[in-house]
């Protein structure tokens, strides 16, 4: 995984197994983010989901090289190995990659996108593409403690507070909480939820539990005056807290990711039950980590190949694959996959 703020270099590698050179009209390499909603159509034979690509920042790996200069000169490949080297900084300001945490719902993505299109309708365009997991590593608030209290008709109070609202990816952070039963009331159990929101473009809102714990222990809980905490283990994975606003889209449309912890208390009567709302801000780690991305199958056919090797300047990893010919290549605006 690479943080924002890294530079990442590398090398694209194109094999020509032809003992021919190999022309083509353009040849182009973009790091690219998207972000991948789900749209739904009415047709005549009922409903389709289907994903739309939303890219909402690419940078040319090439930057030397424009679609002017390739049109006046058609490139050629010769026989072999042919291989360009990059090397570009993740800028600070980006959100993470947030994965799919289940069937259709939005999720980010980061790529880089090697494409090469051939003059001759007999032999196809190939096209290539290395998914790469990035972190947001900026965080522009100070630590603070929340808290949030509330009392049901029994006069049974709930208060429950953070020492530190900024929760770091890969610690514990603990949940504090306290409940005043004056009156003995049945308690069944206290249930403690890290909750994530995510929400790109106009699609709607979505919440995930990313964890949970609970306490249903009557002795621990039955008492007049309770006062317990719960710890809470954050994956170093967990996509950082963000809200950004690509320059591309709309004013009204942004890239936001935040979260809370919920709090709720189960009385008998579900009626009575009280749920707090506690919001956290998720960090990463200070101390960049690099793990070693997986290795990538051929998906193309033996004709002729493409490999990349990447690196970031915290530590070095790589990954490579072969491949050849493949069909047209996608599109990187916003279409639907």
């Amino acid at each position: 995984m690479v943080r924002t703020g890294d530079t990442i270099s590398g090398i694209i590698e194109f094999f020509n197994s032809d003992p021919t050179e190999l022309a083509c009209n353009s040849l182009k390499a973009e790091f690219v983010g998207y972000c991948i909603v789900f749209l739904t159509n009415d047709e005549s034979f009922g409903t389709t989901i289907k994903p739309c690509k939303l890219p909402f920042f690419s940078i040319s790996l090439f930057p030397n090289s424009t679609d002017e200069q390739q049109q006046q000169q058609q490139l050629t490949f010769p026989p072999g190995k042919n291989s360009w080297p990059f090397s570009f900084s993740l800028p600070e300001f980006l959100p993470p990659s947030a994965t799919q945490l289940k069937s259709y719902s939005q999720f980010i993505e980061y790529s880089i996108d090697f494409e090469i299109m051939c003059p001759r309708l007999c032999r196809r365009n190939t096209e290539k593409t290395f998914v790469i997991p990035a972190q947001n590593s900026l965080r522009t608030v100070a630590d603070r403690q929340v808290q949030d209290q509330k009392e049901n008709q029994s006069v049974v109070s709930l208060r429950g507070y953070l020492e530190n609202n900024v929760v770091v990816t890969g610690t514990t952070f603990t949940i504090h909480f306290e409940i005043d039963n004056p009156n003995g009331s049945t308690i069944n159990e206290i249930s403690t939820y890290l909750v994530q929101n995510r929400q790109f473009a106009n699609s709607p809102k979505e919440q995930f539990i990313i964890s949970e714990q609970k306490i249903k222990d009557p002795q621990r809980l039955q008492k007049n005056q309770v006062k317990d905490k719960i710890d809470f283990i954050v994956s170093t994975t967990l996509p950082a807290t963000c809200s950004y606003h690509p320059p591309s889209w709309l004013p009204a449309q942004h890239i936001d990711i935040d979260y809370y912890v919920l709090i709720q208390l189960h009385m008998n009567r579900s009626i009575e039950d009280i749920v707090l709302e506690l919001p956290v801000i998720v960090s990463a780690v200070t101390e960049p980590t690099i793990d070693i991305p997986p290795s990538y199958e051929s998906i193309f056919s033996t004709a002729q190949g493409i490999s990349t090797t990447t690196s970031s300047s915290s530590s070095s990893s790589s990954s490579s694959s072969s491949s050849s010919s493949s069909s047209s290549s996608s599109s990187l605006n916003g279409t639907e996959e």
